[in-house]
């Protein structure tokens, strides 16, 4: 398949109801496969935990600013500990596919 309006690192758009949801990746009202694997079953919701886990200083804030990130749609977060902006896993899942760069909230297998 050539190279879509969304770029090269996507393999095809598929309807929404053709796939199990951990193979989706939700761009607005497309869901495209993506060639670095598939969206983990928990993959909005809870980190790696060799990248963020609960017994790391911050988590319990960080986690909580996801989640209104998520909620209200934001692509980024303030961290609470750090001050640094981070990325929300479903800006990461619309952005697909994987950047092998360890990002704490990555959605991805």
């Amino acid at each position: 398949m050539g190279e879509s309006w969304f770029g090269p690192q996507f393999r095809m758009a598929v309807n929404a109801e053709s796939l199990e949801p951990e193979h989706r990746c939700v761009m607005g009202s497309l869901l495209v496969l993506t060639d670095s694997g598939r969206l983990r079953v928990d993959g909005l919701r809870t980190p790696l935990t060799d990248r963020f886990r609960g017994d790391m200083p911050g988590f319990a804030p960080s986690m909580l600013a996801h989640g209104d990130a998520l909620e209200s749609g934001e692509d980024y977060y303030m961290d609470p500990q750090t001050g640094l902006l981070v990325m929300s896993s479903q800006y990461l899942a619309d952005r697909g596919p994987c950047c092998g760069n360890s990002c704490r909230h990555c959605p991805f297998e």
